[in-house]
């Protein structure tokens, strides 16, 4: 897994110029950038959704189905 700072200009002008969707998100959860494909293709802006709690509240509105994604994804990580 790559490490960088989210803070790094550099890094972050790369990655806003990726053609595919990228978020960084911190490990308390806040979601420090968007790149523009990002916010194209989900529809919400980082100031919409500054937490990944917050943009899987809007992505999956049932709660249900967002508890079970989140859980898929969470098990995804660890591994």
């Amino acid at each position: 897994m790559a490490h960088f700072s989210a803070d790094d200009p550099q890094v972050l002008a790369l990655l806003s110029r990726l053609p595919m969707p990228i978020a960084v998100v911190r490990p308390d959860g806040a979601i420090a950038f968007m790149n523009p494909r990002a916010t194209e293709s989900s529809g919400y802006t980082l100031e919409e959704v500054p937490t990944l709690t917050e943009w899987r509240r809007r992505a999956f509105p049932d709660a249900a189905y967002r508890e079970a994604i989140t859980h898929e994804w969470d098990q995804r990580v660890a591994r």
